[in-house]
């Protein structure tokens, strides 16, 4: 096998570029986390392409935003090792990931303690955000594996 230089993505001009950490699980099984921050609060994210909306951890809301208005979603929702789990939703004046400022985004928040719990058991990093497919779509995100960046348009 030679080593060849990686090719690199041409990113779309104004896109920004977000380091990649991969966070592995077991032997072959990663999680994808990129840095960032809600309403001012920095927190670990999760890009998770298979999740429908991009999800906060109840927990962390409910420490961090006491006084943030949840609003009951009257439909359970699906996913994440379980058939139906009761969720809310609010809205993230700001979120940042990276360098990358999305303002207004309504979030769903679940309880994500069984993520955060296997990731205390493998001594890695809090979960604060799962980052979706409707943020990830709307921004045009370009997952580059080979550099290891996140770039959002």
């Amino acid at each position: 096998m030679t080593d060849k230089p990686i090719k690199r993505i041409r990113r779309p001009k104004g896109s920004v570029a977000i380091p990649l950490q991969f966070l592995e699980l077991d032997e072959g099984s990663i999680h994808v986390v990129v840095q960032g921050s809600v309403n001012g609060f920095a927190c670990s994210m999760i890009l998770d392409t298979g999740a429908s909306r991009t999800v906060a951890d109840l927990a962390f809301v409910n420490e961090v935003f006491p006084e943030m208005e949840l609003e009951v979603n009257e439909q359970p929702s699906a996913g994440l090792g379980t058939n139906t789990m009761e969720s809310h939703f609010f809205m993230a004046e700001e979120i940042w990931v990276g360098d990358k400022e999305l303002p207004g985004q309504l979030l769903a928040a679940l309880d994500l303690s069984h993520v955060n719990q296997t990731y205390e058991m493998l001594g890695l990093p809090t979960a604060h955000i799962i980052l979706g497919s409707d943020i990830l779509k709307a921004h045009k995100a370009i997952i580059d594996y080979g550099s290891k960046q996140l770039i959002l348009g």
